[in-house]
């Protein structure tokens, strides 16, 4: 059996329980020669921002997802990155990309034999918000609403299920609620916006929401196998202990499926302005170097907007689309990074 990185094989069993999107600084990145007074951008994320290389860029399809518990009949919806600030195509290709692929596939018991049912448009213009309503899998009473907006550039896709069944968030409740949250979407340079609510890209939403799970990632254009994402939960209940011990409660199961990694450090920390711990390992992967370098937030109470828990993941090497390969930074150099960027991870002014 190969051996594999412990993190960057499991993330989800240890993590359980084109263009900048803001404004340009220059100050040193870490002590390693071919990092120091490396510009860098700021960027949104969630309610926080944090500091990266210039070369690092927004991946699409990075996520936020808004829940409700107050709002009759809407729960909650996902909201997509479909196309970031400075990327293409145009808002009109992604939305009729979506109708296309809707219409060409297979539904039997469709009017049209296909899962699309109807697109609207808001207003007139071709920049307005677009509504589409598809069938959900092979039913007939399940839908999937979904609401294209454009705002600071980036191409935002709402989605959420409705369905007519007795006691289910209907479609016209449903759709009117997504059509609320995207006419609501403000466009901001998140290095400097100061009012409320979570940042997607160059979007801002403050749609009055009750908790929200942002996961968002960026890749580096100058070292394509080197990748930061960063994830925050607002309602986070259940405290498992943290990083350090869930690792050390899963390691003995990972060791016999035949995960092995060296530790580079591990130990306290801090990010986003609070408490935390890190664990930076390194492995092979498919006789390939990967470097999984984690920090986490350590809860002692639950998470709210204003103190969520905060996971920042960088991977460097191993697989890259269908290739592996080795990362561009030496071992010092990774950490430079590293140590360079959790410290950069603060509270957005005005968010909360």
């Amino acid at each position: 059996m190969r051996r594999r990185n412990l993190l960057a094989a499991s993330p989800a069993l240890l993590s359980l329980g084109s263009a900048g999107c803001g404004q340009r600084q220059s100050h040193p990145v870490g002590d390693a020669p071919s990092l120091t007074k490396t510009a860098t951008t700021t960027h949104g994320i969630g309610r926080f921002l944090i500091d990266l290389p210039d070369h690092f860029q927004l991946l699409p399809n990075t996520s936020i997802e808004l829940t409700y518990k107050k709002t009759d009949g809407f729960r909650k919806t996902e909201a997509l990155a479909v196309r970031t600030a400075g990327s293409s195509p145009a808002f009109a290709a992604v939305v009729a990309n979506r109708i296309n692929a809707l219409r060409g596939s297979y539904h039997p018991d469709s009017e049209s034999k296909s899962d699309f049912i109807s697109m609207r448009r808001l207003r007139d213009d071709v920049g307005s918000p677009v509504v589409i309503r598809s069938f959900y899998g092979m039913l007939t009473d399940v839908f999937v609403s979904e609401v294209f907006v454009e705002a600071g550039e980036t191409v935002t896709l709402l989605t959420a299920r409705a369905s007519t069944q007795a006691g289910r968030e209907p479609p016209d409740v449903v759709e009117g609620k997504l059509i609320e949250i995207a006419t609501s979407l403000q466009g901001v340079d998140p290095a400097t916006a100061t009012a409320p609510g979570v940042c997607l890209g160059k979007a801002l939403f403050n749609s009055t929401h009750d908790g929200e799970y942002v996961s968002i990632s960026f890749r580096s254009t100058l070292w394509p196998e080197c990748r930061f994402t960063v994830t925050t939960r607002s309602m986070l209940n259940e405290l498992d202990g943290g990083l350090l011990k869930r690792v050390d409660s899963n390691a003995a199961l990972l060791s016999k499926m035949g995960f092995r990694s060296n530790v580079l450090r591990r130990g306290a920390t801090t990010l986003g302005g609070s408490l935390a711990e890190e664990l930076l390992e390194t492995g092979k992967d498919e006789g390939k170097t990967v470097r999984t370098f984690m920090g986490e937030v350590l809860l002692k109470v639950p998470a709210t907007f204003a103190k969520p828990q905060i996971t920042l993941v960088c991977k460097m090497g191993g697989q890259v689309a269908s290739e592996y390969v080795e990362p561009k930074l030496s071992d010092k150099e990774s950490v430079a990074l590293w140590d360079a960027v959790p410290t950069s991870v603060r509270p957005r002014a005005g968010a909360v």
